[in-house]
């Protein structure tokens, strides 16, 4: 029998070599994040440990008293302070849902051919829309993180997300339109149909717990360290189900964090692990000097995903103190604290002279110990054997004296300090501590000035996230949306929906089409459009969030202010100096309005060129209207005929016609009857000696008679 020649060991192939002597080595990927991720989870430690960032939540929560037993910190008096104060806060910075205002940048709109302004109202509407969408959970997610950044900081990811089904006809030829013909690709193979079909396609919002984040080396702003990650529990079926993810196979729920360095302690194990039983820790990084995503499960040799690159980071944190030279910030309740506990020991001090619960007593070593037992053990009216009366063998030890004026004044020193620290005032929270108006007021413009400062920073942060949805919408979107268009009052683009196409929401104004001035019923009919990612364009716009519709403390300010704006405008002495034309920009607002404006918090420049029209027309009116009157004074009278006509003057066959037709004809003509021009009445006579009497007429004085027929004088006839 022929003895086998061995089968040779298979040629390892291109790649595998140096694999296999990275894997294990300091390169290996795995060993290189794994180190760097333990070295921030002891920055993060060191910070966490400094500002006892565990201890705010828990006083948030009303778990105060720190140091004690559960069973005796339940038994202590607490005035959550930190609740109430937190609490009153949040309404004035996110009352509602915020609205979205995108403008094109300067460059684009000064372009007469672009299309800029159209998809800015567009995108705005894409934007609110999604904002305004339920399913997004936009309030819910961003006032969890808002909340968050109280105790350390907020953040929140922003994502696409989309549902498939399997396609019945998959790998089936994609055939032409009305034609049995395959498409075929460049080479001209047949273009076959996907294996799954997109069902449904959404943004998600996600609140990520900031005991979850890590950011190094630790840089203040975000995009100027070397990379930023998190982690999250996930099941074990449902990672090893994701396509996204390789090196699934001995995958291991509950891993702990390690590392093949010796000199660093890589233990990292999750103290709730029991909660998530059957999962894995996976940690998603993103490594902004590389722009590459990279997806860890710890205790995995392999990473699930590496190399993936992105475009942007789609973080948005939010901290409201910074400190130098390090990236995790100062929360504001670390400062709450030190007036916190002073409040609760007052009252519970107070709570415990108010029962006398505790009695102790003191005696004289000549009190025998039964007599003494029967004061511990005996019922009411008790007697016992003593030495001596006077001075009492037994006595009770006093308490320690504490006035009652004493402790309110140190709850009250307490409650001021607690509040200028958290900066909000008694006012705020309905409670009047001024003692004047005056000194009510100034306290009022401090905590407007505070507050403004957070609400700004709050609606930068909101600006932020829509930004990342809209670069999102754009990036990963590829069916239809249906958005709801914008109805500004003061937007012009409001009344014509932006087309896909060069020309855009420009065109269709020009052109009448719906939801254009020339066909205002259609407006409503168009208030919903379907529309694609491509009409958006290029995303060179700025968002940002109306601070105003955060809160409806802010609203009602800026209602106050507009009414000081109608009464500037209104005011013909002022009103003619803000809308006189600048003589180097005859058809812009002039500086002289904007800065009013601006000043009394109309800082759009939609509305402040809304306000210039409005204001150049009422100007032109009232010119109008004074050169008329002055046309109306220069001019002379025009002149009055008075003509005398008698009856028979009217009947005669020759000049009536041409009377009555100089009546017909002429302006301004009027008829007056004149007054007939008779000589009185003489008085009646009696004669002597005629009788008189009831029924009997007196004689007419004889005279001249008056003439019968026409009267002398006729009607006057006036004309101009």
């Amino acid at each position: 029998m022929a003895k086998k020649t061995p089968t040779p060991p298979p040629k390892p192939r291109r790649g595998d070599t140096d694999k296999k002597a990275a894997a294990g080595g300091p390169h290996d990927p795995v060993n290189v994040w794994t180190g760097r991720l333990v070295r921030a989870n002891k920055d993060y430690e060191e910070w966490a440990k400094e500002y006892e960032v565990d201890r705010l939540s828990k006083y948030y929560l009303g778990k105060q008293w720190a140091g004690l037993a559960e069973d005796q910190r339940k038994s202590k008096y607490v005035i959550n302070m930190v609740f109430a104060t937190l609490e009153t806060q949040l309404p004035t910075l996110m009352f509602s849902k915020p609205k979205v205002s995108v403008e094109p940048r300067p460059t684009r709109a000064q372009d007469p051919a672009s299309d800029a302004p159209g998809r800015a109202s567009l995108l705005e509407a894409t934007l609110q829309t999604f904002v305004d969408d339920r399913e997004l959970h936009f309030t819910f997610e961003t006032t969890m993180a808002l909340r968050r950044a109280y105790a350390r900081f907020g953040m929140v990811e922003v994502g696409y997300t989309a549902d498939y089904i399997d396609n019945p006809n998959a790998d089936k030829p994609l055939l032409r339109d009305n034609s049995d013909e395959p498409m075929l690709d460049g080479e001209g193979h047949p273009i076959t149909q996907p294996k799954k079909l997109r069902q449904k396609e959404s943004l998600f919002l996600k609140d990520i717990p900031a005991q979850h984040v890590r950011v190094w080396p630790g840089r203040n702003q975000l995009l100027a360290n070397d990379w930023v990650a998190y982690y999250e529990w996930h099941l074990i079926e449902d990672v090893k189900n994701n396509p996204a993810y390789q090196h699934t196979e001995e995958l291991k729920a509950t891993g702990n964090l390690s590392s093949s360095d010796p000199d660093t302690d890589t233990t990292t194990v999750d103290p709730e692990h029991r909660r998530h039983e059957g999962q894995v820790k996976l940690w998603k990084i993103w490594d902004l000097r590389k722009k590459e995503r990279i997806v860890h499960a710890e205790g995995q040799r392999e990473l699930l995903q590496a190399g993936k690159p992105f475009k942007y980071l789609p973080l948005a944190p939010l901290k409201f103190y910074e400190i130098e030279d390090l990236w995790y910030p100062l929360p504001p309740i670390f400062n709450w604290l030190s007036p916190q506990d002073e409040i609760n020991e007052t009252r519970e001090m107070q709570k415990i002279h108010r029962r006398r619960a505790i009695r102790r007593y003191m005696r004289e070593p000549g009190v025998k110990a039964t007599e003494w037992e029967k004061l511990e053990t005996g019922d009411d009216m008790v007697c016992i054997e003593v030495p001596q009366t006077s001075p009492p063998p037994v006595m009770p030890i006093p308490d320690a004296d504490i006035s009652p004026s004493n402790s309110g004044e140190e709850l009250a020193r307490a409650k001021d300090d607690f509040n200028q620290v958290a900066g909000v005032s008694g006012e705020a929270r309905g409670v009047p501590q001024s003692d004047t108006a005056t000194q009510a007021n100034i306290i009022n413009v401090r905590e407007q000035i505070r507050e403004s400062r957070t609400r700004t920073l709050v609606a930068e942060w909101l600006a932020d996230i829509v930004r990342l949805m809209m670069l999102t919408i754009k990036d990963k979107m590829q069916g239809p949306m249906v958005v709801k268009m914008n109805q500004d009052p003061f937007d012009v683009r409001a009344k014509a929906p932006a087309e896909p196409g060069a020309q855009g929401a420009a065109t269709a104004l020009a052109a009448g089409a719906p939801g254009s001035p020339d066909q205002p019923g259609a407006l409503m009919q168009q208030a919903w459009k379907e529309i694609h990612a491509e009409d958006l364009g290029d995303v060179d716009f700025d968002v940002k969030v109306d601070i105003a519709s955060l809160s409806p403390v802010a609203e009602d300010a800026q209602r106050q202010q507009w009414n000081v704006v109608l009464q500037l405008l209104t005011n013909p002495q002022i009103g003619t100096y803000l809308f006189m034309p600048n003589p180097l920009a005859p058809t812009e607002p002039s500086p002289m309005l904007r800065k009013t404006l601006w000043l009394n918090g109309i800082k759009n420049d939609s509305e402040v060129r809304e306000i210039w029209r409005i204001g150049q027309a009422a100007m032109a009116q009232a010119a109008a209207a004074a050169q008329a009157k002055q046309t109306a004074d220069t001019q002379p009278d025009p002149p009055k005929i008075s003509l005398a006509l008698k009856g028979e003057d009217l009947h005669d066959p020759t000049y009536g016609p041409a009377i009555a037709m100089m009546f017909a004809q002429a302006e301004g003509m009027r008829v007056e009857a004149a007054m007939p021009k008779t000589p009185p009445a003489a008085p009646p006579v009696t004669p002597a000696g005629a009788p008189s009497g009831p029924g009997i007429a007196p004689l007419a004085k004889p005279g001249p008679q008056a003439p019968t027929g026409t009267p002398a004088t006729g009607p006057v006839i006036a004309g101009t």
